[in-house]
């Protein structure tokens, strides 16, 4: 049976009831826009097809992908009840889900926090130790660590969920369900210190780290003037590339003590919920965590707004070739034994292609009308032969089906 949780006591919220609803209206637009950010980025560094496929090989990617679902599942079930109790002035969901809401959102300040330690750790020892990258980033340590990121949370909040040592409940005075003390008891110092200001500290020291590390290898290279260009130009490649992920974390932790610090400071400052508004605005930006990283996975990272095209595309290709009446596109297939080099970006991923190999590559092209069928299946039964390409030792051959 659904409840209705009545605030009775606390500030006047209802004096604040034209910011209530644009604070939930704005919950909701962030709500769509984490699922459907947060979404894209799950399949595009999941596909193991296109641009995709290279960042499979990062183990960063594979942080990402965590960090992704716990702010998918924040934006599909947290935000619609955090909206649904800003239009309602209260909490009319019930004493259950009152008290999984704010596990999930504990949960997930701690996942979102471990996560992005567990990249920067994996940062620093890609670039200051980089022996020991390789031995300790196998597949099933990556596993186990995003495991622990996971379990972690969800074992702290296990005995406040059972009410030993704090509850979950409804606080009237801030208009939302959370963690509330029983006995004087309550984890919340104990998760400020082990899921925040640990992480914080521990991502400071490796960046700080990561700065002087890169700082002492342009040293180095500077100085040793004997190293080929070749080696030097490689070496700086790679190096670029490498800081190019780790500016991308610093962002992503930059971004979450911004969404996250207010709201902390605030509680802490106007426990008694003097200025609403001010709690109302903290709120929030630690819903707009929820939809904000895919956004600077974008701006920062190249390869990532590659593989969000690539992914883009795919999914319109399909609903456009569904709605088109047709089963199976057309697809040509083209062996040459000549292939494009691969760009300066990927050339430590990629190898160029020898010669004497075959690059075969897939290109999807529109499929006919019905009203042609009849034609296509007269001009299919003549073999085409092969077409000599005019430059030397080049075939190129084209086979073309298609069926709808």
């Amino acid at each position: 049976m659904t409840t209705t949780i009545l605030s009775t006591s606390g500030p006047d919220w209802e004096s604040h009831s034209s910011t209530l609803t644009l604070t939930a209206c704005v919950a909701i637009v962030i709500a769509f826009c984490g699922f459907i950010g947060n979404l894209l980025t799950i399949i595009a560094l999941t596909s193991n097809r296109g641009p995709s496929s290279k960042l499979r090989r990062n183990a960063s990617n594979l942080f990402i992908v965590s960090l992704s679902l716990a702010d998918l599942m924040f934006s599909a079930v947290n935000m619609p009840f955090a909206a649904s109790r800003f239009f309602h002035r209260s909490w009319v969901h019930g004493d259950f889900l009152c008290q999984l809401f704010p596990f999930l959102r504990y949960m997930n300040v701690g996942l979102s926090l471990l996560s992005i330690t567990a990249i920067t750790v994996n940062r620093y020892i890609l670039i200051g130790h980089r022996r020991l990258y390789e031995r300790i980033y196998h597949q099933q340590a990556i596993y186990l660590m995003i495991g622990f990121t996971w379990i972690f949370p969800i074992v702290v909040l296990i005995p406040t969920w059972f009410g030993r040592w704090g509850k979950f409940g409804y606080d009237s005075t801030i208009l939302n369900c959370s963690i509330l003390e029983v006995n004087g008891k309550s984890p919340k110092h104990f998760l400020f210190v082990s899921a925040f200001l640990v992480p914080c500290f521990t991502i400071i020291i490796c960046y700080a780290r990561i700065f002087w590390i890169v700082h002492k290898s342009k040293v180095q290279m500077s100085a040793h003037a004997r190293t080929s260009e070749q080696q030097k130009e490689r070496e700086a490649k790679r190096k670029m590339e490498e800081w190019r992920v780790t500016r991308m974390v610093l962002v992503i932790f930059c971004s979450f003590l911004v969404c996250y610090l207010p709201i902390t400071l605030v509680k802490v400052a106007d426990r008694r919920v003097r200025h609403p508004g001010v709690h109302l605005l903290a709120y929030t930006l630690v819903y707009l965590s929820a939809c904000i990283n895919p956004i600077i996975y974008g701006i920062t990272n190249q390869q990532y707004r590659d593989a969000y095209k690539f992914t883009i595309s795919r999914l319109c290709s399909g609903v456009l070739h569904k709605f088109s009446g047709c089963s199976q596109c057309t697809t040509c297939c083209i062996e040459t034994t000549q292939g494009e080099h691969p760009s300066d970006e990927d050339e430590d991923d990629v190898e160029s292609p020898k010669p004497g190999h075959t690059i075969t590559s897939s290109v999807s092209i529109q499929c006919p009308s019905t009203d042609n069928l009849k034609d296509l299946a007269e001009a299919s039964e003549a073999p085409s032969p092969p077409v000599e390409d005019e430059s030397p030792g080049r075939l190129i051959r084209d086979s073309a089906t298609a069926e709808c």
